[in-house]
Parts: C-alpha cells; sequence; structure tokens
C-alpha cells in the first residue's frame, strides 16, 4: 500500500507538504493527486483529517465549466444533508457512466478496429463453413463407385 504524503494546514490557511518541507498550493497538491499521490490534509491547530474539504475545494476551483451536478441538486444536497449526498453521488456516476458510454459510442480508432474483428470474425465463419462443405463433398465423392460399377478398382467377386 502506498504511503500518503501528509499535508499541514495552519491557522493563516497556509499549506506545507512535511516531506518536502515547503510550503504549497492547492493546484500543487492537484498535480500530486493526478501524479498517483495519496495525500492527507491534517489541520495543524486541531489534528483533525480535512483532506475530503481539501479535495473539494480543489475540484470545485478547478472543476470544469459545466459542473457535474446540476444547481437545483446542490440546493438539495445543502436542505437534505447526507441523505442528498447519496443521491448527488449516484446522479454524478449516472451522468459519468452516460458520457463514457457516449464516448464509447463515437467513431473512434478503437471503435472502428472492434467493427473490423466483428466483420473479420463473420469472414472466418463464412470461410470455415465453406470449408466444412468442401470436406462433406469430398469425403461424399470419395465413397461413390465411380460410375462404373466396380468398387475402388475391386472386381466383383469369384473373379480373378
Amino acid at each position: 500500500m502506498a504511503t500518503q504524503r501528509v499535508i499541514k494546514r495552519y491557522e493563516n490557511r497556509k499549506l506545507y507538504d512535511t516531506e518536502t518541507r515547503q510550503y504549497i498550493r492547492l493546484t500543487d497538491i492537484a498535480r500530486l493527486v493526478r501524479e498517483g499521490q495519496e495525500v492527507a490534509v491534517i489541520d495543524n491547530s486541531t489534528g483533525s483529517d480535512i483532506t475530503a474539504q481539501t479535495l473539494s475545494k480543489i475540484i470545485a476551483e478547478e472543476g470544469p465549466s459545466r459542473p457535474a451536478l446540476s444547481v437545483e441538486s446542490l440546493h438539495q444536497l445543502l436542505r437534505r444533508g447526507a441523505q442528498s449526498a447519496t443521491a448527488g453521488w449516484e446522479q454524478l456516476q449516472k451522468g459519468i457512466n452516460r458520457r463514457v458510454q457516449d464516448a464509447l459510442e463515437q467513431k473512434t480508432p478503437l471503435r472502428e478496429m472492434r467493427e473490423e474483428i466483428t466483420r473479420l470474425k463473420a469472414r472466418i465463419r463464412e470461410l470455415e463453413e465453406s470449408l466444412s462443405q468442401y470436406e462433406l463433398e469430398v469425403t461424399d465423392g470419395s465413397n461413390d463407385d465411380g460410375g462404373d460399377g466396380s468398387e475402388s478398382g475391386r472386381k466383383p467377386d469369384g473373379e480373378a
């Protein structure tokens, strides 16, 4: 398990990275998280974990021009608290799933490759069926008597 990078927030709201021993900004924390670092933001005066609040603030400040939750949903979140948070989270997940599905539906090199593979599989099935048909014809043809009444060149019984 990766260790967490501890960031302390002081009363003057400055953020201090205990690993590099220097002050950092919210954008630096965002960069660390994007690079795969696990961070823990601790309020230096109370010792409480304020990671969620800090990351939420980063998302709010850097977030997309179109928020994931509607204004109405945000109002409900504030009015209903945790119950609405769960519903908001589900709405966010559904929105993300829709966007991912939409992206997959677009014509992309990956989708084109999948379509080509599907076409190739269908063609292989057709060729296998043709080959099976051919094998049946060859097998049936070798069991025929050749049309002259003799079996594979053998003479009728009793003849020398």
